[in-house]
């Protein structure tokens, strides 16, 4: 548990000067991961910047790629100009995201993210006794 504040927080602070910052959580099909990007909203400027997600159980983070067009977003993990893993997502008005994740073997599964609410967990985790430690 100490693992996974550490991360965020690192998220957090990685996105500290952007000026739309996104921490989303959700799952990949039935996997929970957590997804940070910050976007700088410019009509004439389409690439997203400081793209990461990790999966919860593995806390491992992946960078990524990105692009928008208006509410559509696209994150790719590339290698050797091969595309690993990639993220077609809408975002909604109430900045929820849904669309799917492919990967390189043309797998596809359904991603959902809402807005992570940091206050929320913290509240949950401040009579922890594994973070008292």
């Amino acid at each position: 548990m100490k693992n996974i504040i550490y991360i965020l927080i690192i998220l957090i602070s990685t996105n500290a000067f952007s000026q739309k910052k996104y921490l989303l959580e959700g799952t990949i099909d039935k996997s929970p991961i957590y997804l940070a990007f910050e976007d700088n909203e410019s009509p004439t400027e389409n690439t997203i910047y400081d793209v990461r997600y990790f999966y919860k159980n593995s806390l491992k983070d992946i960078v990524l790629s990105g692009e928008k067009t208006e509410k559509n977003f696209v994150f790719k993990f590339e290698s050797n100009d091969k595309i690993i893993e990639k993220f077609e997502l809408t975002q909604n008005p109430n900045n929820t995201f849904y669309g799917f994740w492919t990967d390189a073997n043309g797998k596809k599964l359904s991603v959902k993210l809402q807005p992570f609410d940091i206050a929320g967990f913290l509240a949950k985790q401040k009579n922890s006794a594994f973070l008292k430690q």
